[in-house]
């Protein structure tokens, strides 16, 4: 529609005929933006359309072994909570074949104003002075959107204590780019040595709420020489996060591993719909049983199964588990949102493979 507001002469007259014709008649206008809806219902504007929108677990709390929870978090999606990622040693200079890179992940809306990007990087060196620069990309292309810092005039620097860079991306203007973005970091370190890194992420705000895009894919250059990291969740590819430790071969709720997911539902939207699709198998390729209790922070919205009659896979192939989530009907719940899964076992004690943990939540925002 944007692109017709542009015309002008004899094709805006002819789009403003149909637009009239259009709302007229419900029929046409149920084929333009709906397939699904049936002739006759009144089509309204909303800021977002009726979509499924899909985004992985984040947070990682396994007690598979029956202690204190194991904290395995996408090591990068937050800051001071223990869990980070060290780069390769840089050189001592800057080149353009050193650098780290992180792909973020597709979970805004389409069509909507971004009117804040912002980038968050925490780091410290292992020894010595570390000094970055910033290339913010699109992932699709590598067309570089936008630049904090240079060889010459660094983004920031850090020593062995934990610094936080930031930085607006005002050039982010819609969802269509920050769901396509990748940040490429380039670094220097006056020994020669590694960085810790503990967040890398990019908040913002759009036309319809605020929003946090985590990383997916991680590639580190530093050395030189790039290896790449995929969390395991997103997808089922066979990248998996194994359990920390073994299950038993009974249930007991002192067993259990805790998906959190860091939601990006806008507060104003009207849910209709939301899904937990669990990918998974036992590496010893037994039957694996679990049930599942549903939190919106500490409030329990829904329980999925049980100890009597759980969810069961078996063999080595993976088996896919999709539950919905009927508890979960608002914004608030959906962002807050952390499944309990209590797993157990059979013939014998082994660990588990989580091949994908994913929330899909259908929205809109009228």
């Amino acid at each position: 529609m944007r692109r017709w507001r542009r015309r002008t002469g004899r094709v805006a007259v002819a789009v403003a005929v149909a637009g009239a014709l259009i709302v007229a008649g419900t029929g046409v206008a149920d084929a333009l933006f709906n397939r699904s809806v049936a002739a006759g219902t009144t089509i309204g504007t909303k800021q977002v359309f009726p979509g499924s929108h899909t985004w992985s677990a984040w947070s990682i709390q396994d007690a598979s072994g029956g202690g204190s929870p194991v904290n395995a978090s996408e090591p990068l999606s937050a800051g001071s909570d223990g869990r980070t990622t060290t780069t390769g040693n840089w050189g001592t200079a800057f080149a353009t074949n050193r650098w780290y890179e992180a792909d973020f992940a597709n979970v805004l809306p389409d069509g909507v104003a971004v009117t804040d990007a912002t980038f968050h990087l925490t780091f410290r060196s292992t020894s010595g002075t570390t000094c970055v620069y910033v290339e913010v990309r699109r992932r699709s292309t590598a067309a570089v959107v936008a630049t904090r810092g240079s060889s010459a005039s660094p983004f920031g620097c850090a020593g062995t204590t934990t610094t936080t860079l930031t930085s607006q991306i005002t050039e982010v203007t819609t969802t269509a780019v920050a769901d396509d973005l990748r940040v490429r970091i380039y670094g220097r370190n006056t020994s020669g040595s590694s960085a810790v890194l503990d967040e890398v992420t990019i908040t913002g705000t759009t036309a319809v709420g605020p929003y946090v895009l985590l990383p997916v894919l991680e590639t580190d250059a530093a050395t030189g020489s790039a290896s790449v990291t995929r969390w395991p969740l997103p997808t089922a590819d066979g990248t998996t996060y194994t359990s920390a430790n073994n299950w038993s071969n009974t249930f007991t709720t002192a067993r259990y591993v805790e998906f959190g997911f860091a939601g990006e539902v806008p507060t104003n939207a009207t849910v209709t719909d939301a899904v937990f699709t669990h990918t998974y198998r036992d590496q010893g390729s037994v039957s694996t049983c679990y049930w599942l209790e549903a939190y919106a922070g500490t409030t329990l919205v829904g329980t999925h199964g049980s100890a009597v009659a759980p969810y069961c896979g078996s063999g080595s192939v993976f088996n896919t588990d999709v539950i919905d989530l009927t508890g979960v009907t608002t914004p608030a719940m959906a962002n807050s949102l952390t499944l309990k899964l209590y797993m157990r076992v059979n013939s014998g004690i082994r660990r588990v493979q989580h091949d994908a943990a994913t929330l899909t939540v259908t929205y809109y925002v009228n």
